[in-house]
């Protein structure tokens, strides 16, 4: 990767982050409600700020970049991750902050995975079995949440999964595909792990105990883009270490 790549990459993460926080502010208050709730006056207000807000994210998009070049090159895979990562970030910032996950996100995440598996296509020519893993990962994510609400709820005896997280998980499906989808909710569930010790150290558990899992599933499909490929690898070599 030369210098003139790391310099477009940091130009366009800086642009990316203004962006992320131009949409985030300019998104109807009614995305980050619940159903049939009607918005709070916080949400009419501006929500988050280019300072340090927009920073956070231009550092973020700019590290996304780079890494997303590295695996993909020039190729339609890393615009579709580079598109991604603006609905995913904002959803993690929305279930941070209002313990929401748009559909609208979800619904952009859905049409940049489109693309995102695109890239394959491109050469190869498009068969409509190329679609089965991702829509079976889809299902399989789905079925993932579903269940750890239903264990939630015999466990603690109230919901325990917004139907938000079941959403957003499918979406990830629809990126890893079927062969991926368990490596990756482990993934998940390991990040949200070290994000629950944070908030404990830090004292910031929320006191309803609700915790914003939505965070942990974007930041594990950020993970999972930049390093597609050494994941693979190194999954590749465990199965071959027990002579699966």
């Amino acid at each position: 990767m030369n210098a003139g790549v790391g310099i477009l990459c940091t130009a366009a993460a800086v642009a990316a982050g203004a962006v992320g926080t131009m949409i985030f502010n300019a998104v109807p208050a009614r995305w980050l409600c619940d159903y049939g709730e009607q918005p709070r006056k916080e949400l009419q207000q501006k929500r988050i700020f280019l300072f340090p807000h927009g920073a956070v994210l231009a550092v973020l998009f700019a590290v996304f970049f780079l890494l997303s070049f590295r695996q993909y090159g020039n190729q339609i895979r890393f615009w579709a991750a580079a598109g991604t990562s603006i609905p995913l970030a904002l959803t993690g910032i929305a279930d941070l902050k209002y313990r929401i996950i748009p559909d609208e996100f979800v619904f952009c995440l859905f049409i940049t995975g489109l693309v995102f598996h695109g890239g394959e296509w491109v050469g190869n020519g498009f068969h409509p079995a190329a679609l089965i893993s991702p829509l079976a990962g889809a299902a399989a994510g789905a079925a993932l949440m579903l269940l750890m609400g239903l264990l939630g709820r015999c466990l603690y005896h109230r919901d325990a999964m917004g139907f938000g997280d079941v959403k957003l998980f499918a979406a990830a499906g629809f990126f890893t595909g079927i062969s991926m989808i368990l490596p990756f909710y482990l993934m998940a569930v390991f990040l949200a792990f070290f994000h629950i010790l944070f908030l404990f150290a830090a004292h910031r558990m929320p006191k309803d105990r609700y915790f914003p899992f939505g965070f942990s599933i974007c930041l594990a499909l950020l993970f999972f883009l930049a390093f597609s490929g050494q994941i693979s690898e190194f999954i590749a070599w465990y199965f071959s270490l027990l002579n699966l």
